[in-house]
């Protein structure tokens, strides 16, 4: 592995990057429901960014366009201006002949779940709808079916006709929808009306219920609602490292090669940076990788950088002999991995054209990287939330 240069050192772990993205696969969620019902504000709410902003769009189908997020783990077929009836009709018609092109293919561009949007406002549900998600349920599609925008009372529960249109739906529609009720929500709060954001974690534990396990892992990485299941996951790959850097130093290496530790660690931080489906291409990514971990000034990684960064660590940089042995090596890593993370979970929260301001400086990257790293990392026991039953 050649990372004697930050060129070097960019390119590898784009290149790595690409490597685990291709991995981890794909999300693919198919978005139906009448123009106005929310169906964008619950996409964004669960899934970050706007994918039909952001991503790359192109039709499949009439009134059909599949958007495929920056990051490639996450996609979205979208019926803009779907309505009941006869374009109904003509949807679903040329939906099929998709879906059934769609099996023949790798999983990661086969549709995977339905969300089937309903405005609570509206206050009905027509014949034609159901017959609509009935087609949908007979081409072997699972459907979340949803209210949007309800609103909840003073005492915190959701407003009374909305839970009645759900109760009503439920008889109908029970065995037709995962969870057999709609899931009832609002995704975008109104600060004047007092009315909260509610609903979206039942919405993301029905659509990973629905979702197949080859999946699974994509659905992680590009939901944005449930940090602490991506910190789990990330400390799991963090501990993996930490434990393949160990082995590597149980023969004590010299400062000087520390490099041999680079393989492990490049791996370790390019599937950190996946578990977050950042809103950029991989090239990004890999110049965010060097903004972070590179002070000014550092010619080298492999070199300078790393070596220096061992110094930082009380005892190492006075270790007996100069040598990187299996206790220093994991420590290293650990803090490598946490400061990264550190890194990712920050980059998680901005839009891409913030993303482009911290590139083009550096300065607030390399300070969190660095400040998270003097910590050596926290502890797995710190961060952890309650456990997700759905993945």
């Amino acid at each position: 592995m050649d990372i004697n240069s930050t060129g070097g050192f960019e390119n590898e772990f784009t290149d790595a990057y690409r490597d685990q993205a291709r991995k981890l696969g794909r999300f693919n969620l198919a978005v139906f429901g009448k123009t106005g019902a929310g169906k964008s504000s619950l996409v964004n709410a669960i899934f970050g960014e706007n994918v039909a902003r952001t991503g790359i769009g192109k039709p499949v189908s009439a009134g059909t366009t599949y958007y495929e997020h920056p990051s490639g783990n996450f996609g979205m077929f979208d019926c803009v201006g779907f309505e009941t009836g006869e374009s109904g009709d003509q949807i679903l018609g040329a939906l099929k002949s998709t879906v059934e092109d769609l099996r023949s293919r790798p999983i990661t561009e086969q549709i995977h779940v339905v969300w089937y949007v309903l405005r609570w406002s509206d206050r009905r549900f027509e014949d034609t709808q159901a017959d609509f998600i009935r087609e949908l349920r007979r081409m072997g599609l699972p459907v979340v079916m949803i209210l949007s925008q309800v609103p909840v009372l003073a005492d915190g529960q959701p407003h009374p006709e909305a839970q009645e249109l759900a109760d009503l739906i439920a008889e109908e529609m029970g065995d037709e929808i995962v969870t057999g009720r709609p899931l009832v929500t609002n995704s975008v709060a109104d600060p004047h009306l007092s009315q909260p954001v509610h609903g979206l974690m039942p919405l993301l534990e029905a659509t990973f219920r629905a979702a197949p396990n080859g999946v699974h892992q994509a659905l992680v990485a590009v939901q944005r609602i449930d940090s602490a299941l991506k910190r789990r996951e990330c400390q799991a790959i963090i501990a993996t490292a930490a434990g393949a850097a160990a082995g590597i130093g149980a023969a004590p290496i010299p400062f000087a090669d520390v490099a041999l530790l680079l393989p492990t660690q490049v791996t370790m931080m390019a599937k950190l940076a996946t578990r977050y489906a950042l809103p950029v291409d991989a090239g990004t990514v890999g110049s965010l990788a060097v903004a972070a971990t590179l002070a000014g000034g550092t010619a080298s990684w492999a070199g300078r950088g790393l070596a220096s960064m061992l110094k930082m660590i009380p005892g190492v940089g006075s270790a007996a002999g100069g040598a990187i042995n299996a206790t220093i090596a994991a420590t290293l890593t650990t803090a490598i991995g946490f400061a990264w993370l550190s890194v990712c979970e920050f980059l998680a929260t901005q839009t891409p054209e913030q993303i482009e301001r911290h590139l083009r400086d550096g300065s607030a990257l390399r300070a969190r990287f660095y400040d998270e790293f003097r910590n050596l990392g926290r502890s797995p026991e710190e961060d952890d939330g309650p456990e997700h039953t759905a993945a």
